[in-house]
């Protein structure tokens, strides 16, 4: 049984771990966009809402992250 738990702790750290990357390339995608000069105003404001968001969720992924590894 003790091992069933602790895989399940893997799983879900690998998955969180996955999520992390994805986000991650996310941000690098919309921050190379935030580069165009020719953007609009709203268009800036839009990714730059977006990244905000992306970066929120990447934040709560990473305490999630922490809170698998204290129990282990």
């Amino acid at each position: 049984m003790m091992w069933r738990t602790f895989l399940i702790f893997i799983m879900q750290e690998n998955r969180i771990l996955l999520q992390l990357s994805n986000i991650q390339d996310q941000i690098n995608i919309v921050s190379e966009k935030l580069y165009n000069p020719q953007l609009t105003g709203s268009e800036v404001r839009e990714l730059s809402k977006k990244k905000k968001k992306l970066k929120k969720d990447m934040s709560k992924l990473e305490r999630r992250l922490d809170n698998i590894n204290e129990q282990k």
